[in-house]
């Protein structure tokens, strides 16, 4: 097991034995540091939330610096300058002025200079000896919510000249600092006027984000494990296991069998809902490592596996429950989905129905996977019953599961969702929801001429024009529009062309849009949509949906039938708006493009932004070539009036 430490700072150094494992997240960051340094941009603000490794980082950044004992984590010192040494200024951030801070550190006690005329002499001195001049502040947040609470104006002004100083992009200096949230969050408390001032400084500085996704704080976690030698009971069972989270999309293809391996007898599911819970009511990092170290009643290294038995769900939810109780009662995102979680345990624990004192604590265990699962699983996760029930029988030791599932799903403390494949926790109707879906089927009628509606629940979006405006200095955007029929439409106002959607029930009219469009001069392009099976299927569901909200739960007392139906619809409408974007801007041939008469090739985004950037570069010809948008759009609307006077 490698070294791990709950905190680090920036003024004590790595402790001994510590490496630093080095991520995609953290080598973007210094990629970003180096290429944003060589354009003349010299402070910036990494911003992550507690615990996610912000602070090792800069250590190892400063490592790699060092000339006398220089690292190679993160990068070559020469990609950053060709100065023979780096003299690195580590501030840690504390609730006092951030001249008082960098004073102290500039040993400035007594000294008549500002705080600024000293930075300037010392960086100065290190110029003529060809040394660049790190200055890094973590903890800023400290820093800034003592400016909001203390003459901000004049701390603000003191911050504004700094990163002036900084960013002179002849000079080899750089300004790094540290913050948990975003700059603007630490100005809440101020007025309008200081709050614009506030933003105003904001810009001086470069925000990097510094958070790492799920699979990498896994992979650090199994090389955090490595010398922890926990024989795997049944490998093919385990394997099963993880391939079942691939199948089922809980978990992404980017989690490899090897790190899943390595985490063992903790199995994929359970560590990414750990991984996540974490992210949401711990510290990240620190909170994943001080699980991994932990000891005692129901931590992982106590734990036992057996066959079909991994450290869990159930164990998991036990493990949260302890450790972040006191998160977990104050009211939060997630608050109801663990109040679903409480109240369906109690649910079964009062059944009758269970042959056994182990068939009811198997029922509760199962819960606590289902709730888990939908708390923490992305839209796209669905599992059956039979995969939940593989999923306890390998992982939980639950042999009888998919009869335990079809229980609960006979008492509505489980359903299965159609909508969305896959189990849910159910808080009880009297209404067959499945059941009168398929009436409804038989009352309402599929979709016909159905432009009008899709319109309804078409998002609204506009795309902005970028190669164009590149090129001519002014920024124009494509509005959409959904029609059965091609309409000759001058675009105006804000919109400078329009990509009309044709959703048309004419056996011709592919060709009678091209005839329609030959020798339109507008900056009109059009999108035929050939094969709608899938869209009228979603619009289909969506007006059954909104029966049974109007016609069969009229009198608005079965708030959880309400609920679970609202829901059905809400999830039919992103899959229609994905449904027409799949068919746009996917290589397929349910749409047909067109411009002027000729069918275009579209096979991705780019090639959609090519074609409208091909398309403003004939209808707007005359836009003069200025880096002034504002002027170029007001000269190019007045050159249209007098055209049409």
């Amino acid at each position: 097991m490698q070294t791990f430490n709950l905190s680090a700072n920036i003024e004590n150094g790595f402790a001994k034995g510590m490496q630093y494992i080095v991520t995609p997240n953290a080598q973007n960051v210094v990629n970003n540091l180096i290429n944003g340094f060589k354009t003349g941009i010299h402070s910036y603000t990494i911003i992550g939330t507690y615990g996610t490794g912000k602070s090792s980082f800069l250590l190892a950044l400063e490592a790699d610096l060092d000339k006398k004992n220089r690292s190679k984590y993160l990068l070559n010192p020469k990609l950053l300058s060709e100065c023979t040494e780096f003299e690195i200024l580590n501030i840690v951030g504390d609730y006092a002025d951030l001249s008082v801070l960098l004073g102290r550190k500039l040993n400035m006690e007594g000294a008549s200079n500002s705080v600024l005329d000293e930075l300037k002499a010392y960086y100065q001195r290190l110029a003529k000896e060809n040394k660049f001049l790190l200055l890094v502040i973590d903890e800023f947040g400290k820093v800034l919510e003592h400016a909001a609470k203390n003459n901000p104006e004049q701390e603000l002004y003191f911050l504004q000249k700094l990163a002036e100083f900084v960013n002179v992009p002849s000079r080899n200096i750089l300004l790094i600092t540290t913050l948990h949230q975003n700059f603007s969050s630490y100005a809440k408390s101020l007025n309008e006027e200081q709050r614009n001032e506030w933003t105003k400084v904001k810009g001086r500085f470069k925000e990097l984000v510094f958070v790492e996704p799920v699979e990498q704080l896994l992979y650090l976690a199994s090389c955090q494990r490595r010398g922890v030698h926990t024989a795997i009971e049944d490998e093919d069972t385990f394997r099963g296991i993880f391939s079942l989270g691939q199948t089922t999309k809980f978990l992404k293809d980017t989690l490899s069998y090897s790190t899943a391996k390595q985490l063992y007898p903790l199995d994929p599911f359970a560590a990414y809902v750990m991984t996540q819970a974490i992210q949401r009511y711990g510290q990240n990092e620190r909170s994943l490592f001080s699980f991994l170290a932990a000891k005692g009643q129901g931590s992982l290294n106590e734990f036992k596996p057996q066959k079909c038995m991994t450290y869990n769900l159930g164990i998991v939810y036990d493990y949260i429950i302890y450790n972040f109780y006191s998160t977990l009662k104050d009211v939060h995102f997630d608050s109801t989905s663990w109040s679903v979680i409480h109240s369906t345990i109690v649910r079964a624990e009062g059944l009758n129905i269970w042959a056994s004192q182990r068939e009811m604590c198997d029922a509760i265990e199962l819960v606590k996977a289902v709730g888990l699962l939908n708390l923490f699983g992305v839209a796209s996760f669905h599992m059956t019953v039979k995969e939940l029930a593989c999923y306890a029988k390998d992982a939980m030791n639950i042999s009888n599961a998919e009869h335990i599932i079809n229980e609960l799903i006979q008492v509505q403390l489980f359903r299965y969702a159609e909508y969305k494949q896959r189990v849910i926790l159910f808080e009880g109707t009297d209404v067959n929801i499945e059941e009168e879906m398929i009436k409804a089927g038989n009352v309402v009628p599929k979709p016909v001429n159905y432009a009008d509606e899709l319109r309804v629940f078409f998002n609204k979006r506009v795309t902005p024009v970028k190669a164009h405006f590149y090129q001519r200095g002014t920024p124009r955007f494509f509005d959409y529009m959904i029609l059965d029929s091609p309409m000759d439409i001058v675009p105006s106002g804000d919109t400078d062309g329009v990509v009309e959607l044709i959703f048309s029930t004419r056996n011709d009219a592919l060709d009678s849009i091209k005839e329609f469009s030959r020798e339109n001069e507008h900056a009109l392009v059009f999108a035929v949509f050939n094969n709608t099976k899938d869209i009228i299927g979603h619009l289909y569901e969506i007006n059954k949906c909104d029966y049974i909200l109007s016609k069969v739960l009229i009198d608005k007392n079965d708030k959880v039938a309400i609920s679970e139906v609202k829901k059905h619809k809400e999830y039919e409408e992103l899959k229609l708006n994905k449904a027409i974007t799949d068919n746009l801007f996917f290589y397929n041939k349910n749409v047909t493009w067109v411009y002027r008469g000729v069918e275009q090739e579209i096979m991705s985004h780019r090639d959609f932004n090519s074609l409208i950037s091909h398309i403003c570069d004939e209808v707007y010809y005359n836009t003069p070539i200025m880096n002034n948008e504002l002027f170029n759009k007001a000269e190019f609307n007045l050159q249209m009036q007098q055209n049409s006077d």
